[in-house]
């Protein structure tokens, strides 16, 4: 079974990894998503500390799930760094940190660089990342080779629940331009 873990803890919750007092939506993107062996995730919300002593197993594959600003103030790296020395050496629990939502880039800042430090102890292959801007996904895809690197958008799936019917395009020609 696959396993989604959404920490609750006030140090770790990735709920609360944000800019002031905005949460990140990117919560919600997991839901929509298929599991890439096709099974469904199961989602829970835990604290760390009910995540080792009722929920985890060897048997089991938990990802580990982050909402994370891509705001240059982003200062938690150390709780990164800190979760990773506890699962490190467990080969079934990964690591996803998601922003769909913010679509912020800049040439100076050194994101990628600040995670790869932070992420350094863990397998690549054992963390993935979701971003809303594709200067981003580059930047990470090679700073991160091994690691599933994504596009993702929160707005799109607003867009895409917002709409009833099946999207028929227009074949009239164009009377209005902006």
């Amino acid at each position: 079974m696959h396993i989604t873990v959404f920490l609750t803890d006030e140090k770790y919750s990735g709920r609360l990894w944000s800019r002031t007092d905005k949460i990140l939506p990117s919560k919600y993107l997991v839901d929509k998503r298929p599991h890439s062996t096709g099974e469904q995730r199961l989602l829970l919300y835990k604290t760390l500390q009910e995540f080792w002593h009722e929920l985890y197993t060897a048997d089991d594959t938990y990802c580990l799930y982050f909402g994370v600003s891509e705001l240059p103030n982003f200062t938690d790296y150390d709780k990164v760094k800190e979760i990773v020395d506890i699962i490190k050496d467990k080969d079934n629990i990964h690591l996803s940190f998601v922003n769909d939502f913010d679509i912020q880039e800049h040439k100076n800042w050194d994101r990628e660089l600040r995670w790869q430090k932070a992420l350094q102890q863990m397998p690549q292959e054992r963390i993935e990342f979701v971003f809303n801007n594709t200067l981003t996904v580059e930047k990470f895809k090679q700073t991160f080779p091994n690691s599933k690197v994504n596009f993702g958008s929160r707005f799109i799936q607003r867009f895409i629940e917002g709409i009833d019917e099946p999207y028929e395009p227009t074949t009239e020609l164009r009377n209005k331009h902006f």
